[in-house]
């Protein structure tokens, strides 16, 4: 069952957007609402920022309107900054930020969300009144508790193939329903469907997408085609949720 849609509140020892609806907060709420929306953040690696800027395209010519630019790919605030520029309707964030020094090249290159492999408390509670997104990464159900309650609205879940996968993700929900999941790692263009069945708020995929015969090739229309697949299917996936 589709997960209810994000509510314009926080955790209890915030005021943001508690008693108030500042541009802010309807900036947030639009942001998060894009995101499971879609149900798929594609993730964007690469050893130069022009191949990267060349995914990053043709995943979003296909139809797929949420993506990151790991900050491991070389001149990825540059890459981000042209891509909010040239799709100003598509979330465009930053992923693997491992510092608050990340965080701050990627908000300055016009980042909308952030993405981190690891739960950094500082980072979730110094964006407690601000519009952009911050989705974590935890892995055991303290690590996800902890993180929602210092206020992350989204939570990555990473590794979630090498924890169970699908299995993991519909026993974390059953016990942690109100927690927005977004499972990473591992995850298939056969497979990502189930975890949205089970409740994952989003899926994050790289190799699904971003076949790597296809990227050493540079061939992009290849990896557009595949990204209008997952779209479809995501798009599918959400409407059956629905009903």
């Amino acid at each position: 069952m589709l997960s209810p849609a994000f509510p314009l509140r926080t955790v209890s020892h915030t005021t943001s957007c508690i008693g108030r609806l500042s541009m802010s907060c309807v900036t947030l709420h639009s942001r998060l609402a894009a995101i499971q929306q879609s149900g798929v953040i594609a993730c964007v690696r690469a050893q130069k920022a022009e191949i990267a800027l060349d995914m990053a395209r043709a995943a979003l010519d296909g139809g797929l309107d949420v993506l990151e630019i790991t900050m491991t790919t070389p001149s990825a605030p540059k890459a981000i900054m042209k891509l909010v520029e040239e799709y100003p309707s598509a979330l465009i964030g930053a992923g693997t930020i491992l510092s608050m020094n990340d965080a701050d090249l990627a908000k300055a290159a016009g980042a909308q969300f952030l993405m981190s492999p690891v739960t950094m408390q500082d980072l979730i509670v110094s964006h407690h009144d601000g519009p952009m997104v911050i989705i974590p990464g935890a892995i055991t159900p303290t690590e996800i508790f902890n993180a929602y309650n210092k206020g992350a609205r989204l939570i990555k879940l990473y590794p979630v193939s090498l924890m169970g996968g699908v299995k993991f993700v519909e026993a974390l929900k059953k016990s942690m329903p109100h927690i927005q999941l977004v499972a990473s790692q591992g995850i298939t263009f056969e497979t990502f469907d189930q975890y949205l069945t089970m409740g994952a708020a989003a899926v994050v995929l790289s190799d699904a997408i971003f076949n790597k015969t296809f990227v050493d090739s540079r061939d992009y229309r290849k990896i557009q085609q595949q990204a209008t697949a997952v779209a479809r299917k995501a798009a599918s996936t959400r409407h059956s949720l629905q009903l």
